[in-house]
């Protein structure tokens, strides 16, 4: 950083323009690799589980009677890993999307952020509550950490540089 002092008063330039134009030149490429890398994270976060009740074939409603489950409703162990895409995005600015859930993984939200106590509406038994594992987020936190220490390197850089 550089100080200049005028008449008891301290000017600080801490070079805010360069860093702006750093941080802009973030080509399409390194928004490719950031893609890739919160991809690969996501994929690691992801929970995988055996849920034995979900494969059954049939269940009882609330009414007593006996109904077959449709294939969208059996979960699977693996569906919503698989369902984890990485895309580039159509709207205008561009950049890349990372996504998980869908026809069969439809419990990709639940995952993420949880659920509360509730009844089950074809069966009527209390359900517990569900704590979310927020693979998602966990990602974005780690590309967000990176980001920040990039920054604080090249401010660290042109400090070093006007001293």
């Amino acid at each position: 950083m550089k100080r200049t002092i005028i008449k008891n008063k301290v000017i600080v330039n801490w070079f805010g323009d360069e860093i702006y134009k750093q941080i802009g030149t973030m080509t399409e490429q390194d928004t490719a690799v950031a893609s890739v890398r919160i991809h690969a994270a996501v994929l690691r976060n992801t929970p995988t589980g055996s849920y034995k009740r979900s494969l059954r074939s049939k269940y009882v409603t609330t009414k007593g009677n006996l109904v077959a489950m449709k294939g969208w409703q059996r979960r699977q162990p693996g569906t919503l890993k698989k369902s984890i895409v990485r895309l580039k995005s159509r709207y205008k600015g561009g950049g890349y999307i990372v996504y998980g859930g869908n026809w069969f993984a439809y419990y990709a939200r639940i995952a993420e952020y949880g659920t509360k106590m509730r009844r089950q509406k074809t069966t009527g038994r209390f359900t517990g509550s569900m704590k979310g594992i927020k693979y998602m987020k966990k990602a974005i936190r780690q590309e967000k950490q990176r980001l920040i220490q990039a920054v604080r390197q090249s401010m660290t850089m042109l400090r070093g540089m006007n001293e």
